[in-house]
C-alpha cells in the first residue's frame, strides 16, 4: 500500500494528525497504532472510560520502568490514561491559537467539577492552599458525560468514515525506510508501507526508539516532572462507602503542582508534589529508559522546598481532621508525573522536520526542547494541531 502521509503512532498527537490531515479529501492518510482500536466510545473497556481513577491496563512493557503506568498502548495513547485535567503553560504563547483549536475539539463544553462533587480531601487541601494565597485549579477537564474523553473520541471518531483515512490498529511500526535524504515509508509488522510523507508520533519513548532503529540519532534530553508524595494515614472523617473521584483539581505555584489524591473509599490519601521545570536530564535508548531523576542537585533542593510546603499545609485544621502525614523524606516516595518529553528535540527543527531529511517529521511531546510548566496533554495536542495545519 502507498499513502500520501503515514503517521506512526496513534496517541494524542497521532489522533490529531490523522484527523486533521485527512480533512483534505485529496490526501490519503494512514494512522498506525500498536494497540487496539475499540471504535466508538460505547465499545471501550470501562477502566479507560472512568475519569475517576488512573487505569493500569493497556501498558507498554510495564516491567521496563519502575514507574507505571508510563505510557498507554491503545488508540488515543496517554489521553486514555490521564488524570483528565487540561493545563496550559503561558510560556507557550506561539502555540495559543492551536491550543484554542484543541480545546474546542476535546472540550467544546468545558467541564468543571461543582463544589458538591469535590472530594473532602481535595476541598481540605484547597482550603489550606487558598489560605496560603496559592492558586487552586478545578478544571477544565477532558470529561464528557462522565467519560474520559480521549483524543480517539474527539479526533478520530468524527473522521473514521472518511475513505481517505486508514487506521491500522494492533500494528507495530518497526523502523522508517530511508533513501538518501528522503523517507519512503516504514516497516510495520514486517510489511513495508510506502508514503510520500512520514510523521513519527509514537511519544517521548517510542519516537526516539523508532528513529534509533532507523539509524537516526535520538533519545537524549529526556525530561520528566519529578515528584514526591506526602502520604497520610486517613481518619474516619474521610473514609466512605460511596466511591469518590481520585482528584478534583490541583494547586499551582510557578514551579510546582500539588495534586491531592485519595483512593475511591478514602482509605488512603496523599498530596503529590511535582517539580515543573527540572534541570536533570536522562535518556532513552533502544532498550532502556534512564530518567536520572534528581541527578541535578537543584532539583533536589526545589523538591525539598515543595515537600516542606505540603507539610505546612498538612497542619491546617481542614487537613488535620482528615489525616495524619506519615512520609518523612522525598526519597521515600520519589517518582514521576508521567510527562516525559524532549527525546527527539535535538533531532528536529522548529518545523518538526528531522534534520537532513526532506519529508520525515516528528510530532509529539518528544520535540519539546524544555518541559512545559504544565501537564503535557494539552500542549501536545496544540503541537499536533500546528503541524496538522502546516503540512
Amino acid at each position: 500500500m502507498r499513502y500520501d502521509v503515514l503517521v506512526l503512532g496513534g496517541g494524542s498527537a497521532g489522533c490529531v494528525l490523522g484527523a486533521r490531515l485527512s480533512e483534505n479529501e485529496g490526501r490519503t492518510v494512514c494512522l498506525v497504532e500498536a494497540g487496539p482500536d475499540y471504535g466508538p466510545p460505547e465499545s471501550w473497556p470501562d477502566d479507560l472510560l472512568d475519569p475517576g481513577g488512573i487505569p493500569d491496563s493497556h501498558q507498554w512493557d510495564p516491567g521496563e520502568c519502575p514507574f507505571t503506568p508510563l505510557r498507554a498502548k491503545v488508540l488515543g495513547g496517554c489521553s486514555t490514561h490521564n488524570a483528565c485535567i487540561l493545563v496550559w503553560d503561558e510560556e507557550l504563547a506561539e502555540l495559543e491559537p492551536y491550543r484554542d483549536r484543541a480545546l474546542a475539539t476535546i472540550a467544546p463544553e468545558p467541564f468543571f467539577y461543582s463544589e458538591h462533587e469535590l472530594t473532602p480531601w481535595f476541598a481540605g487541601v484547597a482550603a489550606a492552599a487558598r489560605e496560603r494565597g496559592l492558586d487552586v485549579a478545578t478544571g477544565p477537564w477532558n470529561i464528557r458525560n462522565g467519560v474520559r474523553w480521549n483524543a480517539a473520541f474527539a479526533y478520530v471518531e468524527p473522521a473514521r468514515s472518511r475513505p481517505n483515512l486508514a487506521i491500522r490498529a494492533n500494528a507495530q511500526a518497526e523502523r522508517v525506510v530511508l533513501d538518501g535524504e528522503r523517507a519512503t515509508g516504514a516497516v510495520v509488522d514486517g510489511e513495508t508501507i510506502e508514503a510520500d510523507v512520514v510523521v513519527v508520533s509514537a511519544g517521548a519513548i517510542g519516537s526516539p526508539r523508532l528513529l534509533l532503529r532507523s539509524g537516526i540519532e535520538a533519545g537524549s534530553n529526556l525530561q520528566e516532572h519529578v515528584t514526591t508524595k506526602l502520604v497520610f494515614e486517613t481518619t474516619d472523617a474521610l473514609r466512605t462507602e460511596t466511591p469518590m473521584n481520585f482528584a478534583g483539581g490541583l494547586v499551582k505555584t510557578p514551579d510546582l503542582h500539588l495534586l491531592p489524591v485519595v483512593d475511591r473509599r478514602g482509605e488512603s490519601a496523599h498530596i503529590t508534589v511535582a517539580l515543573l521545570r527540572p534541570d536533570s536530564r536522562g535518556r532513552v535508548t533502544a532498550d532502556a529508559i534512564e530518567h536520572r531523576l534528581l541527578s541535578d542537585e537543584r532539583d533536589r533542593a526545589a523538591l525539598e522546598e515543595g515537600f516542606a510546603l505540603v507539610r505546612e499545609l498538612a497542619e491546617h485544621e481542614a487537613l488535620r481532621a482528615l489525616g495524619r502525614p506519615v512520609t518523612s523524606s522525598i526519597d521515600e516516595t520519589a517518582g514521576i508525573y508521567f510527562h516525559p518529553v524532549g527525546t527527539c528535540s535535538e533531532a528536529v527543527g522548529d518545523d518538526f522536520r528531522v534534520h537532513g531529511f526532506e519529508n520525515l517529521y516528528v510530532c509529539d511531546a518528544s520535540v519539546f526542547e524544555r518541559i512545559p510548566r504544565a501537564n503535557t496533554h494539552l500542549p501536545t495536542l496544540a503541537l499536533a494541531e500546528k503541524l496538522g495545519s502546516e503540512l
